[in-house]
């Protein structure tokens, strides 16, 4: 298995051979969502290598668009369900992805960069595009799967509603990592309160 140390090794052995290197949140986020089976470490890190493949260093946005083992599915459909007003399924996300062992900040972070990434395209539907057009034309593209999903969160939140959530989502950051004997309860609390910020 790849564990600690040896994970390090291999991601940076793989990636280092496409003369890529990670920014400090894609490591976090990859860490987090990489398993302890060898072979489908090294072909998620072989996937994650070709998406990004000249750009230099992989994102955290690289990594949640392209590494698709349980645990990121979990944290992909707990942002999709959460910002489509869907409480239930959301929550039942959230308990998957902590289940399978994402450590709270991980989530944390995920959540961040999501609303981040929502925002920038809430820009350019705030000059007047149409919220597919935008999905349909960012890059790097949006994992087909998702896109319905990112559509449907911009259609119900706004540039200024996004704007906010982003510092929210900076304080829940800083809670997660002072607080964490209160993580679960404070990722249950904003999950529910993003599904009704949503709700239509």
């Amino acid at each position: 298995p790849d564990e600690g140390r040896a994970l390090d090794q291999v991601i940076e052995e793989t990636l280092g051979k496409a003369g890529l290197s990670l920014d400090r949140e894609a490591a976090t986020l990859l860490k987090a969502s990489l398993g302890t089976d060898r072979a489908a470490t090294r072909g998620e890190l072989e996937k994650l290598s070709l998406y990004a493949a000249g750009t230099g260093t992989v994102t955290a946005e690289d990594v949640a668009a392209v590494v698709t083992d349980a645990a990121p599915s979990s944290l992909d459909e707990w942002l999709d369900a959460m910002c489509l007003s869907q409480a239930e399924k959301a929550l039942a996300a959230l308990d998957r992805a902590l289940e399978s062992g994402i450590q709270p900040v991980a989530i944390g972070l995920a959540f961040q960069r999501h609303i981040m990434t929502l925002h920038r395209l809430a820009i350019d539907i705030a000059d007047g595009k149409s919220a597919r057009g935008v999905v349909d034309g960012t890059r790097p593209p949006i994992f087909f799967r998702r896109k319905a999903a990112f559509t449907g969160a911009l259609e119900r939140l706004s540039e200024t509603r996004l704007r906010a959530l982003i510092k929210d989502a900076r304080t829940l950051d800083l809670d997660l990592r002072r607080s964490p004997e209160t993580a679960t309860a404070r990722l249950t609390l904003m999950t529910l309160r993003i599904s009704r910020l949503t709700r239509r």
